[in-house]
């Protein structure tokens, strides 16, 4: 897996160079300290196709990771890890379909 920016071109990369034959996807907490440190929520295997391109493998990559997202979201939102505190999400999404929606959804149960 590729962290951090530009991780779906140094995957193609690294598959045409023979190095890879798949890449994946991962939900995680962000942490203060830095991009793509926090614990690993859930994560997926994406296979890279021979007729991939950035574009191509982009698009199942987020696919997949939407998935993953909703599946972690509602056990996240419904359970905070502390107790006695208002919860806040940070949410960065590529894709904002829905997202007016699942911001109502978090406010209803009390997040900010």
């Amino acid at each position: 897996m590729f962290p951090g920016t530009h991780a779906i071109e140094r995957a193609l990369e690294a598959y045409h160079s023979g190095q890879i034959e798949h890449t994946g996807v991962m939900v995680h907490l962000v942490p203060d300290e830095g991009v793509d440190s926090g614990p690993v929520l859930n994560q997926r295997v994406v296979s890279i196709l021979p007729e991939d391109t950035v574009e191509t493998l982009e698009a199942r990559m987020h696919k997949v990771e939407h998935t993953l997202l909703m599946r972690n979201l509602k056990t996240l939102f419904e359970n905070p890890f502390k107790e006695n505190t208002m919860p806040k999400a940070l949410l960065s999404v590529f894709d904002k379909t829905g997202l007016v929606e699942l911001l109502a959804g978090l406010a209803s149960l009390g997040w900010s």
